[in-house]
């Protein structure tokens, strides 16, 4: 299982640095990667019993784990016991793949909702977990195309990796104040989804969260947060967000292709901004970039019109003494005295560069 997920993480971050990923391609770069799986998820090899439908296992402990489903299934109830014994969790990929699936139902006993465990169902339309449900497995409901509406119990306290991945039916969801984290690329491609509110208790969101999420039209990230890296590549809808002073740091790719995106304020508190963060913002003309920010990553700005304006006023365009842009050079360029660096790829394809002088003032090129 590992090595199969590193095999699907690696092809999935090519795939960033590409741009932002439809739903097809991701769902293509699931799809490949579930080829990898060493048994059918809707019929497993082994197992300890049946009920009705289902396929189980029984554990250790003496609790049952639901493991497969009759891939025909259309509509399924776990029960709260089987044999006596408590029916505690989804197993990894039990229901992977059961694309009939319209409806299922599961027991307050139930603690646990493995990998993989719904990813697929793509007649899924709705889904209430139980109350005592404290984790969800990575790639729990991807790729669940029908789904439009989930409820996430206050029992929850992390969202796991692509859980709800290429959801694109989804229009809404409440995350409770349970959740601390936010797991990598959880909502990447859920291209209906228009509102979702953050709550204060989250201290981190994982990279590509909301990547592609191209309905989504405004969002505030909690002061709870100090970084964001990758998180909303792609929402073309976004054309307001709030960052708050806890970050400290715009990673790469963060706000890439936010076509609608006008006007963004960063606060004093970042002190770095990553590779392409802002690259492809078309509609970008106003930038605060307070003093605090020491680094700015190659490209953070590129194809913005704030980036075009600034070019237009001076070829060399200088930001808290960081020469971040030089590409329209020709000719003979002399850097300014007070420049302390020149970022990366500030000069890249300048073909016409005929000479360049650099003060003494600048200590990293």
């Amino acid at each position: 299982m590992r090595l199969w997920k590193k095999v699907l993480a690696a092809a999935t971050a090519g795939v960033l640095c590409l741009g932002s990923v439809s739903v097809p391609s991701l769902q293509n770069v699931l799809e490949s990667a579930g080829t990898m799986l060493s048994v059918s998820a809707t019929v497993p090899t082994s197992y300890d019993g049946t009920y009705e439908d289902l396929y189980y296992d029984i554990t250790d402990a003496g609790e049952i784990t639901i493991t497969g489903c009759n891939e025909n299934a259309v509509s399924v109830e776990i029960p709260r016991e089987i044999n006596g014994k408590s029916v505690t969790s989804v197993g990894n990929a039990a229901f992977k793949d059961c694309t009939d699936l319209t409806e299922i139902t599961m027991p307050d006993s139930m603690t646990s909702i493995g990998e993989y465990a719904f990813c697929g169902c793509a007649s899924l339309t709705e889904i209430t977990i139980p109350d005592d449900v404290t984790s969800i497995g990575d790639f729990a409901f991807c790729i669940c195309t029908s789904l439009t509406e989930i409820t996430i119990p206050g029992s929850v306290t992390s969202m796991g990796e692509y859980t709800f991945s290429g959801c694109r039916s989804l229009t809404a969801i409440t995350i409770p104040n349970s959740v601390t984290s936010i797991g990598v690329c959880v909502f990447r491609s859920c291209t209906s989804l228009a509102e979702i509110t953050i709550p204060d208790s989250v201290t981190s969101i994982g990279g590509c969260a909301f990547d592609g999420c191209i309905s989504l039209t405004e969002i505030t990230i909690p002061d709870s947060v100090t970084s964001i890296e990758s998180t909303f590549e792609g929402c073309t809808s976004l054309t307001e967000i709030t960052i708050p002073n806890s970050v400290t740091s715009i990673g790469y790719y963060t706000f890439s292709d936010c076509t609608r995106l006008t006007k963004i304020t960063i606060p004093d508190s970042v002190t770095s901004i990553g590779d392409c963060s802002f690259w492809g913002c078309t509609s970008l003309t106003e930038i605060t970039l307070p003093d605090s920010v020491t680094y700015i990553g190659y490209k953070a700005f590129l194809d913005t019109p704030w980036l075009k304006i600034k070019q237009a006023e001076n070829p060399l365009v200088i930001v808290n003494h960081i020469l971040i842009d030089g590409t329209t050079c020709t000719g003979s360029v002399s850097i300014p005295s007070g420049v302390t660096s020149i970022g990366v790829w500030a000069f890249d394809g300048c073909i016409s560069l005929t000479e360049i002088t650099i003060p003494d003032s600048v200590t990293s090129i």
